[in-house]
């Protein structure tokens, strides 16, 4: 797993936390600028899982990188979709709410992408990159799949992860 933090001090405890649960020779704590560094971590690609939890404003140069490094069947999760109800607000034009509503527009209009935003806290945004033979000319969404009105988002998700 590799993670990137800009806060030296908060990349130490996560470093800490990551030793005392005997997972920290699977990590990679990266320090510094996520814009400087990604590029740098495309080499290392496609990955299967990239979760984007930074500023909102850098959110849609985020995803994009994140599209293209993430690998077919490849999940890509954005943390604060719903930006603390400040995307639903017309009259809300700060740079940081635009930035979630293009972020999240771009992951449902996407047809390589089958998402969702996940309406707990202050939302999660989910995507799954479809296999490059079953992307259709419109977005898939979620709706499609399910065929019961009970059905879990794990369930969701995994025949999502399934079918694409």
């Amino acid at each position: 797993m590799i993670t990137i933090e800009l806060n030296p001090e908060h990349a130490q405890v996560a470093a800490n936390n990551f030793r005392l649960a005997g997972l920290a020779e699977r990590v990679d704590i990266r320090v510094g600028d996520a814009h400087q560094l990604l590029p740098e971590l495309s080499t290392e690609g496609p990955f299967d899982f990239i979760f984007i939890d930074a500023e909102k404003e850098g959110c849609p140069a985020y995803l994009e990188w994140a599209l293209e490094n993430l690998q077919p069947g490849g999940i890509v999760a954005g943390h604060n979709a719903f930006g603390h109800g400040d995307i639903v607000d017309t009259g809300d034009t700060r740079e940081r709410t635009e930035a979630l509503r293009v972020f999240n527009r771009r992951l449902a209009e996407d047809p390589q992408m089958v998402s969702l935003i996940f309406p707990a806290g202050d939302g999660r945004a989910l995507a799954v990159r479809r296999r490059q033979e079953q992307c259709p000319s419109s977005p898939l969404q979620i709706k499609d799949l399910i065929y019961s009105d009970w059905i879990s988002i794990s369930t969701a998700l995994t025949t999502v992860r399934r079918r694409y």
